[in-house]
């Protein structure tokens, strides 16, 4: 294996470990804290990240009216970013993970979306009055987003264990540690490939 591609794979290795480290604190955080994460640029697609107590909800909504782009925490109980609420649609489960597809009501005072702090102060009217837009909703269990993220160091772990044990037989048999070649002959170095052989600990 060359060096860049080794430092490749290292660097994606510590990436999806840090991955696996983030979903962990989140994942505890969730039943202490809510996070919402929204980004919502006027006229575009709404895409918002809520870390509910056990799993992550992603929010799509299509042709959002003004810009709410924020982050905020609450307490679990509570919710922060803009209001809307499910009006039709199908949900659909699979190995803990929901999908909701359908249209959501958006809740809109003056042409402009109303966020949760302001719900009870402005009116609003009833929830069949409020302008629909299609939604998509997907609702990851935080454990699944471990496994995920934990899927790519583990295979480097046990793959880096794999080539070692294979390398502690082929020195234990007088094999080079390259292309498996018998050294009891030339024990300093494979005559077939060149590779120096340097004693294992």
């Amino acid at each position: 294996m060359s060096a860049v591609k080794r430092r490749c794979i290292n660097v994606l290795t510590a990436m999806s470990l840090l991955l696996c480290v983030a979903v962990c604190v989140v994942w505890v955080w969730s039943y202490r804290r809510q996070w919402q994460l929204t980004r919502a640029p006027a006229g575009a697609t709404l895409m918002q990240f809520t870390s509910r107590p056990g799993r992550l909800v992603i929010s799509i909504v299509d042709d959002w009216p003004d810009d709410r782009t924020s982050f905020a925490t609450t307490s679990p109980s509570s919710f922060a970013g803009p209001v809307f609420a499910a009006a039709t649609g199908t949900r659909k489960r699979f190995l803990g993970i929901a999908l909701r597809t359908g249209d959501v009501s958006v809740a809109m005072h003056n042409g402009r979306t109303v966020v949760h702090q302001e719900l009870g102060k402005l009116p609003l009217g009833p929830l069949r009055t409020w302008p629909t837009r299609r939604s998509v909703e997907l609702a990851i269990p935080f454990p699944f987003l471990l496994l995920l993220t934990a899927c790519y160091p583990t295979a480097g772990l046990v793959s880096r264990y794999v080539r070692n044990q294979r390398a502690r037989r082929r020195m234990q048999a007088c094999r080079c540690l390259a292309c498996g070649y018998d050294l009891r002959a030339t024990p300093d170095r494979c005559p077939e490939c060149g590779t120096a052989v340097t004693p294992m600990a």
